[in-house]
This record gives C-alpha cells, sequence and structure tokens, in this order.
C-alpha cells in the first residue's frame, strides 16, 4: 500500500469523489514509487479512496473533561489514527491508571480549541 493524504478539501461520505485520476496515480509513483522501488513498473493495479476524520488543525484529542477529570477523551481520528493506535492505546492506558502518561501529550490537549 502506497498513500498520500490531503487536506485541502472537506467532503463528506455522501459527497466525496471517489475516483482516483491518472494524474493522481502517475504522481504517486513518481513521487513514492520509482524513487525507492525502480525495478517496479508504472502499472497501477488498484486505487481507492479513503476518508478519516481530522481536527480542524489535524491533531488528535487526547485529554481528560475540562469539568470532569475522570472522564478521559480520545479522538484519534478514524482511520488516521488506526496508524497510532498502539501508542494511542499505551497512552490511555497510562492515563487511566496512573493519572498522566509518560509520552507527551501536551499538544494534543482540548483547550487548544477554546475561543480566545
Amino acid at each position: 500500500k502506497i498513500a498520500s493524504e490531503q487536506y485541502d478539501t472537506s467532503t463528506t461520505a455522501d459527497t466525496v469523489n471517489r475516483e482516483v485520476s491518472e494524474v493522481e496515480v502517475k504522481a504517486m509513483y513518481k513521487d513514492f514509487v520509482a524513487p525507492y522501488f525502480p525495478d517496479l513498473r508504472d502499472k497501477c493495479v488498484k486505487a481507492v479512496s479513503c476518508l478519516y476524520t481530522v481536527t480542524p488543525d489535524f491533531h488528535f484529542v487526547i485529554d481528560t473533561h475540562p469539568k470532569h477529570p475522570s472522564i478521559i477523551l480520545a479522538s484519534p481520528c478514524s482511520g488516521h489514527g488506526f496508524k497510532h493506535s498502539a501508542a494511542i492505546g499505551e497512552v490511555l492506558a497510562q492515563v487511566a491508571i496512573e493519572g498522566k502518561s509518560t509520552i507527551d501529550i501536551s499538544s494534543f490537549g482540548i483547550k487548544r480549541f477554546a475561543k480566545k
């Protein structure tokens, strides 16, 4: 699997354009396949488009609820977070058991979305 992502266009499951253009296929080969796998041909066997959710700043939310610290909030953003599920699981287990994580999760706090 070779994949890219873009955050330029917002969409929904009902309105997404799921077609992968020939231009996109050629760009993927040129940028991500040919430089690292020079013996692979440029034939694309299958191309699909998938969606995942993201926060406004494209980072996860991992924090305790501002008013109820016994509630842990975790939004690893669907498929995007799956790639990080082992680390997120470790963090959530530490927060649940120890009340904090040994991994720095300060950039994932919910307060970053508060109106200023």
